[in-house]
């Protein structure tokens, strides 16, 4: 799997809270050890969307 790869890399990670949406739910931002953002890692390579990005884009079209 992308994710287990990827994490393979550089472990061990450890996420940092961000805020609540507005749903209250909890938004994290995780890093593997060498400081590599795991969300944006997995942006990058595919296997993840990033939501407000493409919503952004959408509303231009």
């Amino acid at each position: 799997m992308a994710l287990e790869r990827f994490l393979a890399a550089a472990r061990p990670t450890r996420c940092e809270l961000v805020e609540r949406d507005r749903y209250r739910r909890f938004v994290w931002v995780c890093f593997r050890a060498d400081d590599r953002q795991i969300n944006r890692g997995l942006v990058e390579s595919g296997n993840a969307v990033d939501w407000e990005k493409s919503a952004r884009a959408a509303m231009l079209s």
